[in-house]
């Protein structure tokens, strides 16, 4: 997990601000992790895909 990462990176028209935190699973047992442990914190999460048809404002996007 990375905390302020350029989404810009990930969309497909390059654009975007930081997200406050970002994780990229490799693994099914990851993904189900990363979800248990971002519910346990009270974290919203997000799924971008490939981050085709994703526009992220210049501000980023904060954990809810």
């Amino acid at each position: 997990m990375r905390q302020d990462e350029p989404l810009a990176m990930h969309t497909w028209f390059q654009l975007g601000g930081p997200a406050e935190y970002f994780a990229e699973p490799e693994t099914a047992e990851q993904l189900i992790a990363l979800v248990r442990r971002c519910h346990g914190e009270g974290i919203e999460m997000r799924v971008l895909g490939q981050g085709s048809n994703l526009l992220v404002r210049d501000e980023g996007c904060p954990a809810w």
